[in-house]
């Protein structure tokens, strides 16, 4: 399912988590009716919540966890993509250090919290001039078009990270 590096806030994970877990729930009541029966009523759907688990390999894994650390201490949501998935808003709410790091491989732990749908930006502009760690992903999240459409109308980027600060991208 992955197939392009996973990014968040500019922080591009270059060994992609081996391990993704993506939990949907719903809110619950259970009501009881006395010498009678039990319903149960749905409230509310949660919050969609991302688990992974993942490994850093080389030489420099400890100062890769070290950015992850970084990036995890930094308030506020920002646009998480997946190859493979649309790009969504998340905040990022945990980071586990698994085990004792090996020689040249960290094993770790993290999760993100989806925020809510909400009504995309709607624009009558034609393109979009690109912020500093800006990816098509994230350039398709904002306006709701497809990360394969931006591709279409931008050959010029030949991968959706491959954006510069200032670049301007062609929307429709």
């Amino acid at each position: 399912m992955i197939s392009a590096p996973m990014r968040y806030k500019g922080f591009t994970w270059y060994h992609n988590p081996n391990k993704l877990e993506i939990i949907n729930g719903k809110k619950t009541v259970s009501l009881s009716f006395p010498y009678s029966h039990r319903e149960i009523e749905e409230m509310f759907r949660e919050n969609t919540v991302l688990k992974g688990q993942g490994e850093l390999y080389g030489e420099d894994c400890i100062s890769q966890f070290n950015g992850l650390e970084r990036l995890f201490s930094q308030k506020g949501k920002g646009v998480l993509s997946i190859g493979g998935m649309p790009s969504f808003e998340a905040y990022f709410t945990a980071l586990e250090l698994l085990c004792e790091p090996k020689e040249n491989i960290v094993s770790y732990s993290f999760e993100f919290v989806v925020v809510s749908s909400k009504e995309k930006n709607k624009t009558s502009l034609n393109y979009h001039i690109a912020k500093a760690n800006e990816t098509l992903w994230d350039i398709s999240y904002i306006y709701g078009v497809s990360v394969q459409r931006l591709a279409q109308l931008n050959p010029e980027y030949k991968r959706p990270d491959s954006v510069s600060e200032g670049d301007k991208v062609i929307l429709c």
